[in-house]
């Protein structure tokens, strides 16, 4: 099995064929989720640096340009998250696992657990540990409350969370 993380065919950077995968598993995140997490991440910190200050993740609404980039930028991305998810999930011949993302933050090793027997893979005790052991990782980001979502208008909120819901029905698997 070979695991590859990619974000095609928004982001087409990697030159490999991912039309020859057989199996994949698609993690989702509700798009307005997804874009305040990428907007943060591009402009409210250096990738290699801690939080600078606790409003570091809150967006000044009263300046009209920062607003506006906001918004252009969950137009923009919106875009790329319904085309990269209707992309795979077009994909008929792909043996396809949906994972949503706020199922695996809950209870990551039922949910590792599902997948595996989802593709038939060896159900040793022993790797269980191991993923229950290590299910934490050491990358964390740090929390803040924003105030982003206040800044989208109505209308593209609720865009945003029909094209979840029609996409993906069954949120609970």
């Amino acid at each position: 099995m070979i695991v590859i993380k990619t974000h095609f065919p928004v982001h087409t950077d990697r030159r490999f064929e991912l039309r020859l995968a057989t199996q994949a598993i698609l993690l989702v995140r509700e798009p307005l989720f997804a874009i305040k997490a990428e907007y943060k991440r591009m402009y409210f910190q250096n990738r290699n640096a801690k939080v600078q200050h606790k409003n570091q993740h809150v967006l000044d609404r009263t300046n009209q340009a920062e607003v506006k980039k906001w918004k252009s930028f969950f137009s923009r991305y919106y875009s790329r998250w319904k085309s990269f998810h209707q992309y795979w999930l077009s994909r008929k011949k792909l043996k396809l696992y949906i994972l949503h993302y706020h199922n695996l933050l809950a209870a990551p090793l039922s949910q590792m657990i599902k997948i595996g027997e989802y593709y038939n893979w060896d159900k040793k005790l022993r790797r269980t540990i191991c993923l229950s052991d290590n299910i934490e990782g050491n990358f964390h980001r740090p929390f803040a409350h924003d105030n982003m979502t206040a800044a989208i208008d109505k209308d593209l909120q609720a865009d945003a969370k029909n094209m979840y819901n029609t996409l993906f029905p069954s949120k609970t698997k």
